[in-house]
């Protein structure tokens, strides 16, 4: 009895064990596609046209795109400055490697133009004098849709490829009466089912190149690309905001899909439901490598200085006013412990070169093997990290954006005033005596006066002849230090002479010239007339100085 009851319980547990086995292996198969995910990209930026005038950007604009989507676990081919052959050629290398993929992404950015309801590539060696050359010189989009379509995939087509064509004028010429065949930038494309098709503005329209290292399209798409936790048609909607304001609604990115799922370029970090956003004036961090942020709230303050004000300059007006949305605000400048972890783990490496003071010749010189670790002048941690570019500000919030999942970027020149100010009208946040300053900012003062004796400076002593640690002067009615002094910081806006022209929405303004970017705040180094809510002063975005750092803004969900 014992036995058969000892048999019957085995044998109860074996078919228990084999179950668990079978679902176990059933979860096993069901997580493999997820787990084993292959991601392949193509992506193609030609420049370099022989028979039309060079492009600015697009090769800075695919090969940006390629870096990101690496990094996004994407087996990406790379084409730049492609001629026809090539260009095939790298088409058939795609569609080879696409046959397992379980996503396809195809980015362009260049020449494009449409045709009789055609859309077509246009590659560097192309002339298209006359339409028969289309079916031999460029390369039809339809093509290239179709073969994505072939497999049962997700299939993301990215086109920055509307800018103004004067290929397509050519070929207008020699068409005469047919030319109105020829469309204004791309023609609207059916997505298949599965398929998302991304252009940079809408159909019939054409997009802007930009004025910077990189199109309007595509630095949106490069801000919010690598944010975790957002579904594609959600980094969509971010680049669509970003790019009607850089281009004050000339350019709307619009898209046709067909999706029959989400699709995560960066899925959410692991872990419990995020908290609320913080409340107005509250301080928090995101990890234990992020800044302290404070929550800045919204409103509305009138922007730059008026004719009255002392030191003032002309690039400080005309004065607006500025409405603000609620963000979040550095509490500090960004360390040099925050930045070392950041070169640490994503092992970025900041072109050699600083500008820095040589107090033996009481002079500024070039050195080009100075960088943030070698200043010249003793820091700990805690003080401001110096002698880094706008392009190192830009790569650090994109990495913290990546760790944490939030939107960190540089702040506008808007919400950089308007978080200095914190209320004020005055030229300082503590008044308008630049003699009162060494309490709450750190300047050219005895201390300096000291080191450097032939700069003008104040008569009083904040202690500190070059960066201070941050945090060590009074804060202002928001809550953050150093906004005023210590070290001047990026902020994302282009750089233009006046705010002739400039929006009241708050938002960085991405026109004017944009290979140079404004500073703001002054530092250790600058006289008092430096010192000021207004005070404004711009740099090229590879520029480093031993008195230049940044400090990070976060969108809030």
């Amino acid at each position: 009895m014992e036995r058969r009851r000892f048999y019957r319980t085995a044998g109860w547990l074996g078919t228990m064990a084999y179950a668990c086995l079978i679902a176990c292996l059933f979860a096993l198969l069901a997580a493999a596609p997820a787990l084993a995910e292959k991601r392949v990209a193509l992506v193609i930026g030609n420049s370099a046209y022989k028979h039309a005038p060079a492009l600015a950007n697009p090769k800075n604009d695919a090969e940006g795109v390629a870096t990101a989507l690496k990094r996004l676990d994407f087996e990406v081919l790379l084409g730049v400055d492609l001629e026809k052959g090539p260009m095939e050629r790298l088409l058939r290398g795609f569609a080879d490697k696409i046959e397992k993929a379980d996503v396809a992404l195809v980015f362009y950015a260049g020449h494009g133009l449409q045709v009789s309801g055609s859309n077509y590539l246009v590659p560097i060696d192309a002339r298209l004098d006359k339409e028969q050359d289309l079916a031999f010189e460029a390369i039809s989009l339809d093509l290239i849709q179709r073969l994505m379509e072939q497999g049962q995939r997700i299939n993301i087509m990215m086109l920055d490829a509307c800018r103004d064509n004067p290929l397509a004028r050519n070929l207008a010429r020699s068409m005469g009466t047919r030319s109105t065949a020829i469309g204004r930038g791309l023609g609207q494309t059916q997505a298949g089912i599965g398929t998302l098709i991304v252009y940079a503005t809408q159909p019939g329209n054409v997009a802007l190149d930009g004025e910077g290292r990189n199109s309007p399209f595509t630095e949106a798409l490069l801000a919010h690309l690598e944010t975790r936790g957002l579904e594609i048609r959600q980094v969509l909607t971010r680049v669509r905001q970003g790019v009607i304001r850089a281009t004050k609604g000339k350019q709307v990115p619009w898209d046709s899909s067909s999706l029959t799922g989400d699709f995560f370029f960066a899925a959410a970090p692991a872990g419990p439901t995020p908290a609320p956003t913080p409340a107005h004036g509250s301080v928090f961090r995101d990890c234990p490598d992020c800044p302290e942020m404070v929550v800045i709230p919204a409103g509305t303050f009138t922007m730059g200085s008026p004719a009255s004000e002392m030191d003032r300059r002309t690039d400080e007006g005309p004065q607006r006013q500025v409405r603000v949305k609620s963000f979040a605000l550095g509490k500090h400048e960004v360390t040099r412990g925050e930045w070392s972890a950041f070169v640490r783990e994503s092992g970025h490496k900041p072109l050699g070169g600083c500008f820095v003071w040589n107090e033996a010749k009481q002079s500024g010189e070039k050195s080009d093997t100075a960088d943030w670790r070698s200043i010249g002048f003793a820091q700990t941690d805690r003080h401001p990290v110096v002698c880094v570019s706008w392009d190192d500000a830009k790569a650090y919030s994109a990495w913290l954006s990546r760790k944490s999942g939030k939107t960190y970027r540089l702040a506008s020149e808007a919400e950089w005033e308007y978080a200095a100010r914190a209320g004020t009208q005055t030229a300082r946040p503590w008044g308008d005596d630049s003699e009162a300053g060494c309490h709450h900012a750190n300047g050219a003062d005895a201390s300096f006066k000291k080191k450097i004796p032939k700069r003008p400076a104040t008569q009083c002593d904040d202690g500190h002849p070059y960066t201070a640690p941050v945090g060590g002067f009074e804060a202002n009615r928001f809550g953050l230090h150093d906004l005023i002094g210590n070290a001047w910081e990026w902020v994302e806006d282009c750089w233009n002479g006046s705010y002739d022209g400039a929006g009241s929405d708050g938002w960085a303004w991405l026109s004017g010239d944009c290979t140079r970017r404004v500073m703001r705040g002054g530092s250790w180094s600058n006289h008092p007339r430096y010192l000021r809510s207004a005070g404004r002063a711009t740099y090229v975005t590879t520029y480093r100085d031993d008195d230049v750092g940044f400090r990070l803004a976060r969108t809030l969900d």
